[in-house]
Order: C-alpha cells, then sequence, then structure tokens
C-alpha cells in the first residue's frame, strides 16, 4: 500500500484531463475492432484483392478474344480441338511429344 501511495504522488501532477483522454485514444487505437493493426489487415487484404480481380479481368479479355476467334474461323475450332482436348478424325493417329523429354535426350 506504501508503494501505492509513493507511485501516486509521483504521478498526480500528470494526471489531467489530457492525458487521461490521450492514454484512452491510444488504448482505443491499439484495441478493438476498429484498431490500427486491424485497419492494416484490411488493407492489404483490399490490395490481394485488387490484384486478383485485375488478373480475372485479364483472363476473361484472353477468353472473349479466344471466343471471337472461334466464332469467326472454322480452322482455329478445329486447331483448339486438336490442340487442347487432344480431339482427332476417324481413323487418324495422333503422336504426342513431350518436349521436357526431347530435352533430356538431346
Amino acid at each position: 500500500m506504501k508503494k501505492f501511495a509513493v507511485f501516486f504522488q509521483k504521478t498526480k501532477p500528470f494526471i489531467n484531463k489530457y492525458t487521461i483522454t490521450i492514454l484512452l485514444f491510444v488504448v482505443f487505437m491499439l484495441v478493438g475492432k476498429y484498431s490500427i493493426v486491424e485497419r492494416i489487415k484490411l488493407t492489404r487484404s483490399i490490395h490481394e484483392l485488387q490484384r486478383e480481380k485485375a488478373k480475372y479481368e485479364k483472363d476473361i479479355l484472353n477468353a472473349r478474344k479466344e471466343l471471337d476467334q472461334l466464332n469467326n474461323m472454322n480452322e482455329n475450332l478445329e486447331k483448339m480441338a486438336r490442340e487442347k482436348y487432344l480431339m482427332r478424325k476417324q481413323n487418324e493417329e495422333v503422336f504426342i511429344l513431350d518436349e521436357d523429354k526431347l530435352k533430356i535426350d538431346k
């Protein structure tokens, strides 16, 4: 109890409405739902989502270009079907070469 009295006597000149207000403000900014730490986390999340959105918009543009090419030219449709989906004509043999294995053999 004596230590508390000594501490109170030393800090008494500094305790006023301004210091209490500042201390409450600092505690409010460091703890809780609206803290600085939460704000930084949300800002990072926003930037990550914006990068992801830009990536998806780019993918959508590429898909639209590819769709336009497929709708305009039948040759592109056949080429894409053969390359991406490994389709073939009847009575046709298809040889698939793996580029990685070819590099190793050379």
